[in-house]
């Protein structure tokens, strides 16, 4: 019956990213054709603090309230009803501190006065993200995956009817406006989505003053079951943050103009790598269903079957990975044109292509070591390839590799990654079982 409801869960998981996924590229795609080049500078300027302060705001909250709900040590009104106390601290303290330093991060270090209004939209999006990680930590912890597939799928048509109705008029009045009103219509897209979560959500499931009390021990379960998550993702998203930051610094201070900047990281970081990643919501389903499992497996010390899970994982994430870059070697250019009519990000798809089937190998591997409670090393090594990205990007700068220096020192970062990860995991089995 478990093992069932494992591969029905799975299943469920697979339909809907992929679905999604789908979904979001043609929006993407969409937004991508109608705010052009200059829109699509900005939004990737200000989409690393954009992912920044969504890590810090739903704080791991799907995972937690997951974890702790399975666990049914607590009843799920109160971890509802504590995590929202979180929630709460947590947007108000971010809003308050990035707000009142907007314009220093938007003059000084995005080395852009525009940004600043984006910025401000952003912050105005984050109390809906959170609220509805909330929601579908709830749903994950009852094992209820349809409501989690069914909300998304909406969302994101909600999304697609929203930009193709506005985006065009509003990009016609106003192009920066247009830029805003895709930052914004979070607003909108998550409220959707927490209603139609709203309508899956049990009867039996009541809130009163009890479940609506302050619990310092489930609090303390929060905060310490997310802290080592948040921090990983953090600090990575902290380095995402400041990667355009350095990248415009050093690039302007060899005379190269900032619209040449933001313009190439654009098709770098918006064309380039939107492509690249189509194949991740296979790897995400792989990666959602190995934890689990392998889990299962340390439990009950079965060696044999817990290192052949990890091989099939790793083999079929590298075969992915290396049919995709057969795909885009051959057929690059095509995508490109077919999607974007335009071939100047094929310069830098290119070579990030011919690693990056190396990347979809990290996944299992995180998912081994988390299995086996050794998140601590995944978040080390988050800080150390981070590190050596950006030691490698900034010397290669002053070597004029231009962008391509990011390209260089983003395949350094993933030999990293592989190397510590793949032999610490190797070490923990060994000592272990």
């Amino acid at each position: 019956m478990l093992k069932s409801n494992f591969f029905k869960t799975t299943l469920i998981l697979l339909i809907a990213s992929m679905i999604t996924k789908l979904l979001g590229f043609v929006i993407r795609l969409y937004i991508t054709k109608i705010i052009g080049l200059d829109g699509n500078s900005l939004l990737s300027v200000v989409n690393p603090i954009y992912s920044l302060l969504t890590q810090v705001v739903t704080f791991s909250f799907p995972l937690t309230i997951s974890k702790l709900i399975s666990e049914r040590k607590y009843s799920s009104s109160k971890i509802i009803a504590n995590a929202f106390y979180i929630m709460i601290a947590i947007n108000v303290l971010v809003i308050v501190l990035v707000g009142l330093n907007g314009n220093f991060i938007a003059e000084t270090l995005l080395k852009n006065k525009a940004t600043n209004y984006l910025i401000l939209m952003i912050l105005l999006t984050l109390p809906f993200i959170s609220i509805s990680s909330i929601v579908k930590g709830y749903f994950f912890g009852n094992q209820k995956m349809l409501p989690y597939a069914v909300s998304n799928i909406l969302e994101q048509l909600f999304r697609l009817v929203c930009f193709i109705l506005l985006l065009s008029k509003i990009n016609a009045f106003s192009p920066y406006l247009s830029v805003l009103f895709v930052i914004g219509l979070n607003i909108f897209s998550e409220s959707f989505s927490v209603f139609i979560f709203y309508l899956f959500l049990p009867k039996k499931l009541v809130l009163n003053s009890n479940s609506l009390a302050y619990d310092n021990q489930i609090n303390k379960d929060i905060i310490s079951l997310s802290s080592p998550n948040v921090l990983s993702k953090i600090i990575g998203n902290i380095f995402y943050f400041l990667e355009p930051i350095i990248l415009i610094h050093l690039l302007m201070k060899m005379n190269y103009s900032y619209y040449y900047i933001t313009s190439n990281y654009a098709l770098y970081n918006i064309y380039s790598l939107s492509i690249l990643m189509l194949p991740s919501f296979i790897i995400g389903a792989i990666e959602t269903s190995l934890i689990p499992e392998l889990s299962r497996l340390y439990k009950l010390r079965n060696k044999l079957a817990f290192i052949s899970r990890i091989q099939k994982s790793l083999l079929l994430s590298l075969i992915i990975g290396l049919i995709f870059m057969v795909l885009i070697d051959l057929f690059g250019k095509q995508l490109l044109m077919l999607l974007y009519h335009d071939i100047r990000p094929f310069k830098y798809l290119f070579w990030i292509n011919q690693y990056f089937f190396l990347y979809y190998l990290e996944s299992p591997i995180n998912s081994a070591l988390t299995a086996l409670f050794k998140n601590k090393i995944i978040f080390i090594t988050t800080i150390v390839s981070n590190l050596i990205k950006l030691f490698l990007m900034m010397i290669l700068i002053k070597l004029d590799f231009m962008l391509y220096s990011l390209i260089i020192a983003e395949f350094g970062a993933i030999l990293v990654v592989l190397i510590i990860n793949g032999g610490y995991l190797k070490i923990t089995i060994k000592d272990l079982f």
